[in-house]
């Protein structure tokens, strides 16, 4: 199996390709932030669960889509990485860029997605502590029990 050298127009068409793919990994990114934010801000309040699902609901679509971009950009990153070179100053630094861009993006995406991992685990802490709470006293309450009403009357007597 031989291997053919790309041509000159392959390579720009990979080029922009790269380009393009990179900005759509920071748009996607920058909608993951805002949901991120929009998550957090939920959990924090403790706002409807239907709420946050929905939220949810459109991070997986963004998720996805970013998926589907990572997919694309890296079989180009091959090409990039050999051709860089072949491209013209301006496209070269707008790569850059927006590669460095999409870089610092998605780590504050990540970051956001571990603060509402936390809070989540807070507010999952602080529920089963009150049900813990709540059962101790359900037990307490048993334990000692109402006193019946034949009974309260016999000590009423014998005061």
């Amino acid at each position: 199996m031989t291997e053919t050298n790309p041509t000159l127009t392959e390579i720009h068409d990979a080029l922009k390709a790269v380009e393009t793919l990179l900005g759509q990994r920071c748009e996607v990114c920058s909608g993951l932030i805002t949901l991120c934010n929009e998550q957090n801000a939920l959990i924090e309040a403790g706002d409807s669960l239907d709420d946050l699902m929905s939220v949810l609901g459109r991070k997986q679509g963004l998720i996805l889509r970013l998926q589907r971009i990572e997919g694309e950009l890296k079989p180009l990153r091959q090409t990039w990485e050999a051709h860089r070179q072949m491209a013209d100053p301006d496209q070269r630094t707008r790569i850059n860029q927006l590669s460095e861009q999409a870089g610092l993006v998605l780590r504050q995406v990540l970051d956001l997605e571990e603060t509402g991992r936390s809070r989540l685990m807070e507010s999952r802490q602080q529920v089963v502590r009150e049900l813990t709470h709540l059962d101790q006293g359900r037990r307490l309450a048993k334990a000692y029990g109402q006193p019946k009403l034949n009974q309260a009357r016999a000590l009423d007597h014998h005061t």
